[in-house]
């Protein structure tokens, strides 16, 4: 909350009415988790979670595509334009394996090229500073959760990744073969996942190798 104020305070200087920031979190893969924080009228943030615009937002959609900063078109619905949020501006940021962030300033007045010109590098270094700290923030709270891997888990588990074979891995860590198996086996059992590619990556999805 305190680092969203922040970010609320920096929006107003910027000419913005509302900001919005969402994360999508790299787990689970086949359902990811997402994070909304914004300062939209409450009746609009229930209207679009009961109304499952997020699995049909133009804007998500594009975010998730590209990192380009783009300006709101006319895909909006009415019944966000009626509340005054009619214009805005969305930058998100992709090039992380941790998750996807998206930032989003809007008001009831256009955006003009003016605008752009004189805000836009304010508003990039916003975009990117919003999405450092709460994708900091949101992966050390998924990471509390995570398995602990002892530091030999990891290490095999960072040879596999690479490729290497079990018989691989024993010969440059001077192990047997059945050892390696062994936390191969463990670090299977901790992430929860039926195999050692699937271990893999979760581990990295969780940060464990940072």
């Amino acid at each position: 909350r305190e680092v969203f104020e922040c970010i609320q305070r920096a929006s107003r200087a910027l000419g913005f009415q509302h900001v919005s920031y969402g994360f999508q979190a790299p787990l689970p893969l086949s359902r990811p988790k997402f994070t909304w924080l914004n300062d939209y009228p409450g009746d609009w943030q229930t209207h679009y979670m009961d109304a499952g615009y997020p699995a049909v937002d133009p804007r998500i959609i594009r975010a998730r595509q590209s990192s380009e900063p783009f300006i709101w078109n006319e895909e909006l619905w009415a019944d966000l334009q009626a509340r005054g949020i009619q214009h805005g501006w969305s930058q998100s940021t992709l090039h992380e394996p941790g998750g996807i962030g998206m930032l989003s300033l809007c008001r009831s007045t256009p955006i003009t090229e003016q605008d752009l010109q004189t805000r836009l590098q304010h508003m990039q270094w916003l975009a990117l500073l919003a999405h450092k700290a709460f994708s900091k923030l949101i992966r050390a709270r998924i990471a509390s959760n995570a398995p602990s891997l002892t530091e030999r888990e990891l290490e095999v588990l960072r040879w596999t990744a690479d490729g290497k074979s079990a018989q691989d891995i024993a010969e440059i860590l001077l192990l047997s073969k059945n050892t390696v198996d062994f936390h191969i086996r463990n670090s299977i059992n901790k992430l929860d996942v039926p195999n050692k590619t699937a271990a893999v990556v979760r581990a990295v999805l969780l940060g464990l190798f940072q």
